[in-house]
């Protein structure tokens, strides 16, 4: 698979993810009132962002040294990528996701932040532990953490990860992207400004 398709491919991804957390906003309306808000869809759309984050990352980290090895994890994934591109690490590590949907408030998610609420060792993110724990265990004090935040989160890691992996592929195989030719395919949740150039059209 080339290096183009299999972006669009995790691209496509994405996008079915965000429509079924769209689709929840029908029954849970979207608002940082409702943010611990819990619920089996939340949890679904935190366990298939965060896999596929991680595969996102696997292949960053392969673009980056072809000698990776696949059988890392998200930590060992953004370990590896600080250790080859610092910038690269730093400017993921410091994303803002902005959320501009009509109708709803302006919100903006720090997706790879540490605040300590389910990590008091100050390593991973809220949405990563929760991932952590709904992937391994079941159990209803695991489950209620499955919370609409936690969502919005691990789906906006998901978006950040996707558009350093562009990036990446713009650097390592000269990738052009016209995106005025991609607009029907263009995120209806999320803007992000740390790449901003990426979603405001023209040439990437």
């Amino acid at each position: 698979m080339s290096d183009f398709k299999l972006f669009w491919y995790h691209w496509r991804h994405f996008l079915s993810i965000e429509n079924k957390i769209l689709e929840t906003f029908k029954y849970v309306e979207l608002s940082e009132n409702n943010y611990s808000t819990y619920s089996i869809e939340f949890q679904q759309i935190i366990l298939l962002s965060a896999s596929e984050m991680e595969s996102v990352l696997k292949q960053i980290c392969l673009e980056l040294d072809s000698n990776f090895k696949l059988e890392s994890g998200i930590g060992k994934c953004s370990n590896f990528i600080k250790t080859k591109d610092l910038t690269l690490f730093n400017k993921l590590n410091n994303s803002s996701v902005h959320i501009d949907l009509p109708g709803y408030p302006n919100l903006v998610l720090k997706p790879f932040l540490v605040t300590r609420t389910e990590d008091p060792n100050g390593i991973k993110s809220d949405w990563q532990v929760v991932y952590e724990n709904l992937k391994h265990y079941r159990e209803e004090g695991t489950f209620k953490k499955a919370k609409l935040k936690y969502a919005l989160d691990s789906l906006a890691a998901l978006f950040s990860v996707l558009l350093i992996f562009l990036e990446v592929l713009q650097k390592t195989n000269s990738l052009i992207i016209d995106w005025q030719e991609y607009h029907h395919i263009m995120p209806k949740l999320f803007v992000f400004n740390a790449i901003q150039p990426i979603i405001s059209g023209g040439t990437y």
